[in-house]
């Protein structure tokens, strides 16, 4: 039968057979009436949908601001400021802080965008060493 092909026989023979069974598979499509389902048919519960649009401003944990002298922050960075006031120590930018509400005050009036934001585990006195790297705010002369 294949004797005018010689050794490709066998490879002639098996690319045919593929070429049948793929051909199989996309005609039925996976369907069961052999038609892609409709779009109502797969659109999701407009309940369920969430759009969120960012804005091009948004920098980190603040969103833009809202004059020269405020911050609106989004989020308490990842909790760095959750624990209790004698058990952390806060290093701003390098700066050691061991006092909680002035550690927030100081990112909350000097903090342009924060960089990074690193909590450290309880060490074996009982304080957490956080880490607080932002830019600070350009002064205007």
């Amino acid at each position: 039968m294949f004797e005018g092909f010689g050794k490709y026989a066998n490879g002639l023979l098996a690319v045919g057979v593929m070429m049948v069974l793929v051909g199989c598979a996309r005609r039925s499509g996976g369907t069961i009436d052999g038609h892609s389902p409709a779009y109502e048919q797969i659109r999701l519960d407009p309940a369920h949908m969430n759009d969120l649009v960012v804005p091009q401003t948004m920098q980190g944990d603040f969103l833009p601001r809202a004059s020269s002298y405020s911050v609106i922050m989004k989020s308490q960075y990842f909790g760095a400021f959750d624990f209790p006031a004698d058990s952390v120590s806060y290093f701003l930018n390098g700066k050691r802080i061991k006092n909680k509400k002035r550690a927030e005050k100081e990112i909350k009036e000097n903090a342009e965008s924060v960089e990074r934001v690193s909590i450290g585990e309880a060490g074996p006195d009982g304080r957490r060493e956080i880490e607080i790297d932002y830019n600070p705010v350009l002064k205007k002369n």
